[in-house]
């Protein structure tokens, strides 16, 4: 049941946002064990003086395409799992977008069941948590 908050530069348009939502999507299924159709993505478009990010921390060189993917699971995930979804996504991104992995940046965090309301003012409970 990840949520995740897709932050990217404005005016990139309608279908190089279906190709990422459409990529990231079938990383987390193959890769993060999430469900088919469990799909919860927000995009997050800024322009540029309200986008600060460092262009060298922890990174070959961030350019003006620097995408940012924040993750939300219900779960905890391997590392093997995490470390796979990164390669996937990272490989995915740059053949399908044209995106230099070194400007994709991907942050996992989770929380627990009872922290999600799919709908209807009820808590998730911990049976079924994907």
């Amino acid at each position: 049941m990840p949520m995740t908050r897709i932050a990217l530069r404005q005016g990139l348009g309608p279908d190089y946002k279906a190709r990422l939502s459409r990529l990231l999507q079938q990383a987390l299924e193959t890769h993060f064990a999430v469900p088919e159709g469990d799909c919860f993505q927000l995009f997050d478009e800024y322009g540029p003086e309200d986008r600060v990010f460092s262009r060298h921390y922890q990174s070959a060189g961030r350019s003006d395409h620097f995408l940012l993917l924040s993750i939300t699971a219900g779960k905890p995930r391997s590392p093997e799992q995490k470390a796979a979804l990164y390669q996937a996504l990272a490989q995915q991104c740059q053949a399908e977008l044209g995106l230099d992995p070194a400007d994709l940046m991907v942050v996992v965090s989770y929380n627990q069941a009872g922290d999600w309301s799919f709908s209807g003012g009820l808590g998730h409970s911990l049976e079924g948590t994907r």
